[in-house]
């Protein structure tokens, strides 16, 4: 009986280890931001490691010559890190600035993009293979 009752606790210990180490492998070890992501590039010990960040099928729009110059701690600093999203209308788009690094998304500018701006923004995007959010 006592070794049924110390199976049961062990097996429930267990689930809540897993439950925690699945929480923080999600949370704490996958970049939320741009200055996660960017700090996940830059501090990567190889190229490899950042191929994990890649969305499937998407791996030939990060090349490795890039990933050298974006790790290269001591040459390369970057100037600025930003954080972007574009919402097209079809007929309109803006581009909605976000304060980078913040633990929720926090609106600093928003604003129209001009014809040429979305134009190469969707001519850049053409590459997605239908990552939409279409209601």
């Amino acid at each position: 009986m006592r070794d049924n009752k110390n199976w049961k606790t062990s097996s429930v210990v267990m689930f809540i280890l897993l439950v925690v180490l699945i929480y923080y492998y999600v949370f704490f070890l996958n970049p939320k931001n741009s200055i996660d992501l960017f700090e996940s590039i830059r501090y990567s010990d190889d190229f490899a490691e950042v191929e994990n960040l890649i969305l499937e099928g998407y791996e030939s729009n990060f090349k490795q010559k890039d990933y050298k110059y974006m790790s290269d701690v001591g040459g390369n600093n970057a100037s600025r890190i930003m954080q972007f999203t574009v919402v097209d209308y079809y007929e309109k788009a803006y581009i909605i600035m976000t304060a980078p690094g913040a633990n929720k998304l926090e609106i600093v500018k928003v604003e129209e993009l001009p014809d040429n701006v979305k134009e190469y923004l969707f001519e850049f995007t053409s590459l997605n293979k239908g990552i939409s959010t279409n209601p």
